[in-house]
């Protein structure tokens, strides 16, 4: 188990490709960036780079914004994995920034950490934040 976490930093670039799935306007997108989890009474450390492709679509409009969920597949440091997780997007007013409180849940099949016994090398996590978003296109 690791028992500190360091914060987690990236960058998100949603692209202006998608498709129409029924209700729903699925857009994609990559995500790049890095994590960290220690544990102090074995001096063992989690951490590394992911580099994800990601689906996304608003799944309930609100006067204050859209209730959006994500999912994502792609290299986690060592091997490969997982992302699920939905955020708020909240368009401040007068200004071009979305800000997105959000959660999500990651997943690893193998962490690179070595283990002993019957344990496996997978490893999850749960994180929340804050993303700010930045649209680009009032700019021209």
């Amino acid at each position: 188990l690791y028992d500190t976490s360091d914060p987690a930093f990236g960058i998100s670039v949603n692209t202006p490709f998608g498709a129409a799935v029924g209700p729903f306007e699925i857009g994609f997108g990559v995500q790049l960036g890095m994590y960290s989890f220690s544990n102090s009474d074995v001096d063992n450390e989690l951490s590394g780079i992911y580099a994800l492709a990601t689906a996304n679509t608003a799944v309930l409009e609100t006067s204050q914004g859209a209730l959006g969920v994500q999912v994502g597949a792609g290299y986690f440091g060592a091997s490969v994995g997982v992302t699920a997780g939905a955020a708020f997007d909240y368009a401040i007013p007068g200004v071009p920034l979305v800000a997105k409180p959000y959660v999500r849940a990651n997943a690893t099949l193998d962490s690179g950490v070595e283990t002993s016994g019957d344990e496996s090398g997978s490893y999850a996590w749960l994180n929340g934040g804050l993303m700010l978003s930045l649209d680009i296109s009032t700019f021209f």
